[in-house]
């Protein structure tokens, strides 16, 4: 036989799986709604892109003063006034999901307290109760999912039909905008031209103004030029008033200067001639006398051989009488005081009879030899002249 314990341990048991199914269904709801708040997200960020976008548009439109500014500046206002009310449900649904987030957080702080609990007895009418608060925080959160899932739907559809207005919107302002950045392109190009030609005329006048200052400098200076010349013009008359003076004394020096050249190149033409002159008689007479030298020569040398026979000859001689002296002296047994005599007398004439021949020898070669001396003293002098 059950008793009333089990039958409360499987009801309870069953209660309990129930609620993990229903936990485990708004889970997966939790999980969807966190998708599609994710999705939301996207969509937002997406939305303030646009937004940003759409305020550097505006910013840039209300830059170029144009017909169509009034009818932009309404474009965008309306685009804010649509951007502020899509953040602002934006803000209503991230309230919605910390509402759904923390009422998950606190069924999960049940669930564990009561998982810790599960050991101990729980009575009936506290599991009733607790029951029946299960059932209506899942009512409730069930409700609440629900109407997040409606107003998610109902946030999307109406945001995708607000993203396809604006889409359209924002073609049309793009078109628009690209006609306005055509006309401020055109401007600019046109600002760029004109300031350019701004820069080139300050540049032409800055340089005609700088030529115009040279130009006054160099009159300054052709002035300045101008009276030194003046003065140095009054100094050359000055000088050339003295010049002229002196130019008939210059002439006249210049005259005599002339005139005592021609005379010293006159003198020295015929210096130079006389002394050609004598260079040639000299050197004729030079070869006159070398001719003679050398017929003298040649006859000196014939008398020197007949000299030199004549040496060979008194050679012989002394040769002989010395022999005939030495036989005398060898063969004689006695010497009286008139060989003796005779002797010395023969010596002596011999002696005589040599130094005679050297003497003229040397008499006969001295002159020869000072004539030659004389003959290359002359020739060095005269390769000296030429």
């Amino acid at each position: 036989m059950i008793s009333s314990g089990d039958i409360n341990i499987q009801n309870f048991q069953s209660l309990i799986e129930n609620y993990e199914a229903a936990l485990k269904e708004v889970t997966g709801d939790l999980d969807d709604v966190q998708a599609e708040q994710k999705a939301l997200k996207r969509a937002l960020h997406e939305n303030s892109q646009l937004r940003d976008e759409l305020g550097r548009v505006y910013v840039d439109i209300t830059k170029c003063e144009v017909e169509h500014t009034y009818k932009e500046s309404d474009l965008v206002e309306n685009l804010k006034k649509q951007l502020h009310t899509v953040i602002e449900e934006k803000e209503q649904a991230v309230k919605l999901w910390q509402n759904a987030a923390s009422t998950v957080e606190l069924l999960e702080s049940e669930l564990r307290i009561f998982h810790e609990n599960t050991e101990g007895f729980i009575p009936k009418n506290q599991l009733t109760q607790l029951k029946n608060s299960y059932e209506a925080k899942l009512n409730e959160l069930q409700d609440t999912v629900v109407r997040t899932k409606v107003k998610l739907e109902e946030t999307i559809n109406l945001k995708s039909k607000e993203l396809q207005i604006k889409d359209k919107e924002i073609i049309g302002s793009l078109q628009s905008q690209d006609n306005t950045f055509k006309i401020i392109k055109n401007l600019e190009d046109e600002i760029l031209n004109l300031q350019q030609r701004l820069n080139d005329s300050n540049g032409n006048k800055e340089k005609l103004e700088k030529d115009v200052r040279l130009k006054n400098e160099e009159i300054d200076a052709l002035k300045l030029k101008v009276k030194e010349c003046k003065a140095k013009v009054s100094e050359a008359l000055q000088v050339v008033e003295a010049a002229l003076n002196e130019k008939d004394a210059a002439l006249l020096r210049e005259a005599e200067a002339k005139e005592e050249t021609a005379r010293f190149s006159q003198t020295l033409t015929e210096f130079i001639e006389e002394t050609d002159l004598k260079i040639r008689n000299i050197q004729s007479d030079h070869e006159t006398r070398v001719e003679q030298m050398r017929q003298a020569l040649e006859a000196s040398q014939e008398l020197v051989r007949v000299k030199e026979m004549e040496i060979e000859t008194y050679v012989k001689k002394c040769a002989i009488l010395e022999n005939q002296i030495e036989d005398f002296r060898k063969n004689r047994t006695y010497v009286d005081d008139g060989g003796t005599s005779k002797i010395l007398v023969l010596e002596k004439n011999l002696e005589n009879t040599f130094q005679k021949l050297v003497s003229a020898f040397f008499a006969f070669l001295t002159p020869i030899f000072s004539y030659f001396q004389r003959s290359r003293i002359f020739s060095s002098s005269l390769k000296w002249r030429t």
